[in-house]
């Protein structure tokens, strides 16, 4: 009994002994399993640990060589980099991190390249600044977008100097490895290291060369832009003829620029010609003549700045030095002008230069104008100026007609924006040169360069009392409703007794008498004519006026009873209408020619 006893305090003791032993193994179990996570923190951290660059600092930043044209044979990198120093001017967003680079100047200019190397760990939104050793900040390029490279230039280096570069992120999340270039050979972004175009015949680059990307501002702008300079690019040639035509072209694969400027410079500095954009268009067009050849002048090409420069891009150009029917003396050759007529919109006043003298109906000087030539075959001619194709035509234009020592002959103006401007003339001398100018009015007063038609005839149209329109004298004979106009109509000949006013719009018919009574009726209202205040007058072959007749009324038909005629002898009809307020009143007009019986 007494051993049975025993054995059981044994257990009862070995299991209490148990049960204070796991209360005590349970926490230094736990406490051992913590330590051994500590130390293995401790002991892998350091491996994974992202250190700064070697160059996070301005005080260590890496030389780099100043040579005309170096790149970095390693990958640079941006990860870990800290902020220090001032921050940079453009990096808007603020800045994450910076790493240091160092170069002494060789030449006043430089240029700095950002390459990203295409693979996911590259840097983006990277934008690069550069110091003095003082620590003042001489330039800030951003970037552009996410993933493109930065590049930044100057022409202020003080040779033997010691300069420094930053290349910043503005997160974390988009440190990453970059390539750099640097070069101390000119760059075009300078006038003094313009882009020498050695052939200027006919030359075109290859398409998008050229860029306004990372372009800075100098030199002056042109003197019909409206702000500037913002992103201009520098070339220079020498002139081999006086003329120069200079030609950007973008869009597609020629290249992204938008809204582009261009001026033209002697190597004074002097301001030659300027153009910019139309808008919605994809050339740009700037014409000169009177260069002297063998001087060497000096152009740049430049964008409408926009929002933090986003119509930058690139573009292909285009030179020639010779400028087409620009001006005067390089006047298109009409060389068929017997009933001719080009394709609808073949000629357009768009980049056109003024020169020459305006035209006596042109408000000012000359804005836009083509010139065309000819030779005269017979002493008539007529020009019909007709609109090109639909949201590019030309609007508001002029015709003038002048002979080769440059006196005006007739002037045409437009009566509607986008209709169709007629000249006439019967004073040609054939066998002589005359040259004829198409303009338009500038867009200030609502014109607008554009395409447009040309329609030449040798056979003048009843504008002239030679070239008077034959009507039938005989049955009750009457035209077709508005057949007839005194649209583009010009003065000649004298006016009737009973006018109040000199020619003005005239225009001319011929019948030959078949009875001693006539009666001749003109109508107009509705769909018979639009001509107000008209009047006419008859005169026979000897030039005596044997009838006349004028409306008292804007909107009254005519009627003119002509007795006395001699049967057999033709007569000459002249229909004008009132010249007030810059020829309102022309209009359409039906005309009937009725014999009257002898009583």
């Amino acid at each position: 009994m007494n051993k049975r006893n025993a054995q059981r305090s044994n257990y009862q003791q070995h299991v209490q002994l148990n049960r204070k032993l796991k209360l005590w193994i349970r926490p230094l179990l736990l406490l051992s399993i913590a330590v051994v996570a500590v130390l293995a923190v401790l002991l892998v951290l350091p491996i994974f640990q992202i250190h700064p660059p070697v160059n996070d600092e301005r005080a260590s930043a890496l030389l780099i060589p100043a040579s005309e044209d170096w790149c970095s044979r390693e990958l640079y990198t941006s990860l870990g980099a800290t902020p220090d120093g001032r921050a940079a001017s453009c990096g808007e967003g603020g800045e994450a991190g910076r790493v240091w680079f160092k170069f002494q100047a060789s030449r006043p200019q430089v240029t700095i390249t950002l390459k990203t190397n295409g693979r996911g760990d590259q840097i983006r939104n990277a934008y690069i600044s550069l110091w003095d050793e003082a620590g003042t900040e001489l330039q800030c390029t951003p970037p552009v977008d996410s993933k493109s490279g930065v590049q930044l230039t100057t022409n202020e280096l003080q040779t033997g100097r010691a300069y420094y570069l930053a290349v910043s992120n503005v997160s974390k999340e988009e440190e990453g490895t970059f390539e750099l270039c640097l070069s101390t050979q000119g760059n075009y972004d300078f006038r003094e290291s313009a882009v020498f175009l050695a052939d200027v015949s006919d030359w075109c680059s290859e398409d998008a060369r050229f860029s306004t990307l990372w372009a800075t501002a100098d030199g002056p702008a042109g003197s019909c832009w409206k702000a500037g300079p913002n992103y201009n690019r520098w070339f220079r040639f020498q002139a081999t003829t006086p003329h120069i035509s200079i030609q950007v072209e973008s869009g597609e694969e020629k290249g992204s620029l938008l809204k582009p400027l261009i001026a033209l410079w002697n190597d004074e500095g002097k301001e030659l010609a300027c153009t910019r954009f139309v808008e919605n268009e994809e050339k740009t067009t700037l014409n000169f003549s009177g260069l002297t050849p063998g001087k060497t002048y000096f152009f740049e090409i430049d964008n409408h700045a926009g929002y933090a420069g986003a119509y930058r891009g690139s573009f292909t150009l285009c030179v020639d030095d010779e400028v087409g029917y620009d001006f005067r003396k390089h006047a298109h050759l009409l060389s068929n002008i017997t009933n001719w007529c080009s394709e609808q919109g073949a000629f357009s006043t768009q980049w056109a230069t003024g020169d020459g003298a305006a035209g006596s109906c042109q408000q000012d000087e000359p804005h836009h104008n083509r010139w065309f030539k000819f030779q005269a075959t017979a002493p008539g001619i007529l020009v019909q100026l007709k609109p090109g194709q639909a949201g590019s035509s030309i609007q508001k234009p002029f015709l003038v007609l002048e002979d080769e020592w440059g006196l005006e002959i007739a002037c045409a103006k437009y009566v509607e924006a986008l209709g169709t401007v007629a000249l006439s003339s019967q004073s040609l001398s054939p066998g002589s040169w005359y040259y004829l100018a198409v303009d338009n009015e500038p867009e200030s007063r609502g014109g607008h360069t554009g395409s447009f038609s040309l329609c030449v005839n040798s056979q003048a149209d009843n504008d002239f009392k030679e070239a008077a329109e034959p009507l039938p004298a005989t049955g009750n004979w009457c035209s077709g409703p508005g057949a007839f106009s005194t649209l583009w109509a010009s003065a000649d000949g004298r006016g009737g007794s009973c006018w109040q006013h000199p020619p003005a719009y005239n225009r001319w018919f011929s019948f030959t008498a078949t009875a001693p009574k006539l009666r001749i009726e003109l109508q107009t209202g509705g769909a018979n004519g639009s001509i107000r205040f008209p009047v006419m007058a008859v005169w026979d072959e000897a030039g005596q006026e044997v009838g006349c007749a004028a409306a008292s009324q804007e909107v009254e038909n005519l009627q003119l009873e002509l007795q006395g005629l001699k049967t057999g002898s033709t007569y000459f009809l002249s229909v004008d209408n009132n010249p007030a307020y810059e020829g309102v009143y022309r209009g359409s007009f039906s005309l009937c020619i009725k014999p009257l019986l002898s009583p």
